[in-house]
Formats: C-alpha cells, sequence, structure tokens
C-alpha cells in the first residue's frame, strides 16, 4: 500500500468520475481521492454519469449499484456496450457489492460500503498508477491446456503468469498482482472452489476478476457458491476461445474483435 498512499507521480493527473446518489458518499469519495491526486468529477445519477463520461473520458469509474434513476446493474452493461467507454475500468461501490458478483463481469474491482480510505486508494493504485497491466494468471493442473491458453492470452497482447493447483495460484496472487485469473477447478493439492474460498476471504482481493473455465458438471450448490465468487463460468468446449476472448474483453482493454 505504500505506493497508494504516496499518490501519484509529480505532474501525472488522472480523472475519476465518481457516480453515485448519495451526496455524503460523492464528497466522502472526492476527498480521498483528491489527496490522492486525482481530478474528481462527481455525478448524483447514472444518467449524468454516462453523459459526463462521454465527454470527459475520465481514467477510472466509481459506479454505485443502488441508484434511482437507473441501476449499477444497467449502468455497467452501457459503459460497457459503447465503443468508446468500454476501456474504462469501473470499481463497483455499494453496500451490495458483494452480491450477485456475476452479474459484475466488466466491474475490475468492487468495495463495499462505508469504503475505507485505504481499499479506496489501493483500487486506485492498481488501475492507475501500478505498470504493467493486462497481467492474467492462469491456475490449470494440465500442461497441454496451460500452453494453450498461455498461447492464446498472449496473443491478445496479455501477460501471463501460470500456477498448476490453487496454492500455488493464491502465492501467485500475492506476488504477480493479476488483474484477471483463468481458474480450473477440478485441480490437485487445492482444487478450484477452494482456492475461491481463500481468495475472498483476504479483503484486498474481493473484487479481483475470477474466470473459471471448467469441464466439470455443476450442481446446483456449486453454481451458486460460483455465482457468489467467481466473476463467470465458461464450460470447456465449443467456442471456448470466444467466450474467453470476450469475457476478459468485458474487463481488461484487449481487442474484442476475434474470429476465435
Amino acid at each position: 500500500m505504500s505506493e497508494a498512499l504516496g499518490g501519484l507521480a509529480p505532474g501525472e493527473e488522472h480523472t475519476v468520475l465518481v457516480i453515485d446518489d448519495e451526496s455524503d458518499s460523492r464528497v466522502l469519495m472526492s476527498q480521498h481521492l483528491q489527496e490522492f491526486g486525482c481530478r474528481v468529477i462527481t455525478a448524483a445519477s447514472a444518467a449524468e454519469g454516462i453523459r459526463i463520461a462521454r465527454r470527459e473520458r475520465p481514467s477510472l469509474i466509481t459506479l454505485d449499484l443502488m441508484m434511482p434513476d437507473m441501476t449499477g446493474w444497467d449502468t455497467l452493461k452501457l459503459l460497457k456496450e459503447d465503443a468508446d467507454l468500454r476501456n474504462i475500468p469501473v470499481v463497483v461501490v455499494s453496500i451490495v457489492a458483494s452480491e450477485g458478483r456475476s452479474r459484475l463481469l466488466g466491474a475490475v474491482d468492487l468495495l463495499t460500503k462505508p469504503v475505507e480510505r485505504e481499499d479506496l486508494l489501493r483500487v486506485v493504485w492498481r488501475n492507475l498508477v501500478r505498470t504493467g497491466g493486462g497481467r492474467v494468471l492462469v491456475i490449470e493442473d494440465d500442461g497441454d491446456t496451460r500452453e494453450l491458453l498461455t498461447q492464446l492470452l498472449e496473443s491478445a497482447g496479455l501477460e501471463v503468469e501460470t500456477a498448476d493447483n490453487g496454492i500455488e495460484g493464491l502465492h501467485k496472487v500475492e506476488t504477480t498482482t493479476p488483474d484477471a485469473v483463468l481458474l480450473d477447478l477440478m485441480m490437485p493439492v487445492m482444487d478450484g472452489m477452494t482456492f475461491l474460498e481463500k481468495l475472498r476471504e483476504n479483503p484486498y482481493h474481493t473484487g479481483l476478476p475470477v474466470i473459471v473455465l471448467t469441464a466439470k458438471e455443476l450442481s446446483r450448490g456449486e453454481r451458486e457458491f460460483l455465482a457468489d465468487k467467481a466473476s463467470t463460468v465458461i464450460p470447456k468446449g465449443d467456442r471456448v476461445e470466444k467466450r474467453l476472448h470476450d469475457a476478459l474483453g468485458a474487463i481488461l482493454p484487449i481487442d474484442t474483435e476475434t474470429d476465435a
């Protein structure tokens, strides 16, 4: 956190758009972000936020989920469907941020209200200050599949780290700070479900996007667990490359036009 608490580099300015219908939340978020060295613009509604985003093209957007005119879910969908706005990182900030995580594909992080200053600055640092963005961690025990995924991701211009079980994956999350994780469920040593449980116990990784790739037939309980803990689930098989490319394109600034 020392990088975050130190603020932005001299002469470097990033604009952050805060979309929240609660005035107290807008004021608090603005104070924290300005202390960090950001230029802050606020919007009291989703519609106003989208208009401002199109005009200002901010470096980062924070988005409340519970707003009267348009829900954060719908706002996130509109932002990610707009070719001019889809590559702007969106951080969801809400009292219900941890609910329905599978609906948050396209958000790069999430914070639960009331927002702690250090948590907010950590998110800003990860998305605006840290260099070497576009890093994906692949956790997969099958060597051929790891190699195939690595080639696919690198061809999309992404940096790739790999792990062959959940324990190694947890270590790599801490040491390589990935922007997204691709996770197999059936692995030795520590399986994907246990990995997700351990990952989400750490507040610093609450919002890390996790895309599950699996050939497993999921039970109802497993589907409910993954809806809460993972960003999306992609079955291994036909069109997996296209679906994976689309899922990553909702999170990371990659070319989403592909014939895969």
